[in-house]
């Protein structure tokens, strides 16, 4: 007999969970525009997965999901690390912005229905739009700086996304993927028939607004390995159009060209890592160096060779300093080394770094909370690379996760909303899409 109430129970059921995904979407477009748009959009996603969730069904995804766990337990240990960090404050503000660490994983790795593939391409969709929008805004707004002013300048590295949050290494990583999905990703819903000049035309416009955001490591991965691997398996499976085809290898060239044989922003960016003397991140006092003209790289190594001496000097390998200290941590550091006005109570005339985090996210966990995080930390960026190739499309999140260590290995990435909820938020969507295959093929 049919009964009206299961039917009705079902019907706002699906309705939910159709807004769930629609929820989805617009976390994935708002992650490169502003932060406030991105932390209500993952509250709404959060809300509509507790209205309507199933927890036994999630507790038993989330005892499978077990590559899901070093996300808990690492947030644990930072936990932990609030009661032996002086900091508290500084600990609790670290603890409020790592929410992520736990809810992302939670909801979309394991609490989620099986993400099907077209809600998969529609996220992937909105995630590029929200970066078409953001090259959109960015380039309009500094075509009027420098209509009006004449600041050529205006059109490279972080002046290009002044109006957005994420500064332009984070929107470079957005964008870089973007163009990876684009380039890689085998659409059954999207980009068909005449759509696929969109791609393309996707494709021209991203690849100029990633140039000028001046980003030299994503920039040297997009000319050393994306392209070459791009053009060697279209004309091996010769299942890409010829104008896709032609379209990647004239940005290509014509990048690489720009770079190599012009006067402009992003060149002297490579100049300036390759000429600056690097020694400087290595002297025993700093009372007589200007440590803003440290280049980046001198800058990292600088502040990693702090982050590993201060867990040293004061036993602390295995617990780390907590995570409300490393800052302090840093300051005494630099002190030590008598650098100019570290201490200053002008802000202003502080060195630029002060306040900063270590520049590499495994020092950065492995001074806030000692080995055993290192080792989770470790565990979380590589593990996935071993179970890459079991998922279908597995292109797109080779090229994140490959490309998301090396970030790691430069910037701490998940010290920061532009980092923490674009790569746990990707991230999660692998572990879901692994588990479920694997519970279809068990």
């Amino acid at each position: 007999m049919f009964n009206s109430a299961i039917f009705a129970d079902m019907y706002e059921s699906a309705k939910l969970r159709i807004l769930l995904h629609q929820a989805l979407c617009i976390l994935a477009f708002s992650i490169p525009t502003k932060f406030i748009f991105t932390s209500i959009a993952l509250v709404i996603v959060a809300v509509l997965w507790l209205v309507q969730t199933n927890f036994s069904q999630t507790f038993r995804r989330l005892k499978q999901a077990k590559a899901l766990w070093p996300w808990f337990i690492l947030y644990t240990l930072l936990i932990v690390s609030y009661f032996y960090s002086h900091n508290t404050e500084q600990s609790l503000f670290d603890l409020k912005s790592k929410l992520s660490y736990i809810i992302i994983p939670l909801v979309v790795g394991a609490g989620l229905t099986d993400i099907s593939r077209k809600t998969l391409e529609q996220i992937f969709v909105f995630l590029i739009s929200g970066v078409v929008f953001t090259g959109v805004i960015s380039l309009l707004a500094s075509t009027q700086v420098w209509y009006y002013e004449g600041y050529y300048d205006a059109f490279f590295y972080h002046f290009l996304v002044r109006n957005v949050d994420p500064n332009a290494v984070y929107t470079a990583w957005y964008t870089f993927f973007s163009i990876s999905l684009l380039m890689f990703m085998p659409w059954q819903h999207f980009f068909q028939g005449k759509q696929k000049n969109v791609r393309v035309a996707l494709i021209v416009f991203l690849g100029i607004f990633f140039m000028l955001l001046s980003a030299r490591m994503f920039i040297l991965l997009f000319l050393i390995f994306i392209i070459p691997y791009f053009l060697k398996k279209a004309i091996k499976k010769r299942r890409s159009g010829i104008a896709l085809i032609v379209t990647v290898l004239v940005v290509g060239s014509v990048s690489g060209y720009f770079l190599v044989s012009t006067d402009n922003p992003i060149k002297n960016r490579f100049d300036d890592l390759i000429h600056r003397d690097k020694k400087s991140a290595w002297l025993s006092d700093y009372s007589d160096i200007d440590v803003n003209q440290f280049d980046n790289a001198s800058l990292r190594l600088f502040l990693w060779r702090l982050g590993v001496e201060g867990i040293n000097e004061r036993g602390a390998w295995l617990t780390g300093v907590g995570n409300g200290d490393v800052h302090e941590l840093l300051t005494t550091k630099m002190t030590e080394y008598h650098v100019k006005d570290i201490k200053n109570k002008d802000a202003n005339l502080r060195p630029g770094f002060y306040n900063a985090n270590l520049h590499n996210m495994f020092v950065q966990t492995l001074v806030m909370i000692g080995i055993p995080g290192l080792i989770l930390m470790l565990a979380i960026a590589f593990m996935p690379v071993f179970f890459i190739h079991k998922l279908t499309p597995y292109q797109p999140f080779m090229v994140f996760h490959i490309t998301s260590i090396l970030f790691m290995m430069q910037e701490a990435v998940l010290q920061t909303q532009a980092g923490i909820i674009f790569y746990i938020f990707i991230s999660s969507i692998f572990w879901n899409l692994y588990y479920r295959d694997k519970r279809i093929n068990f």
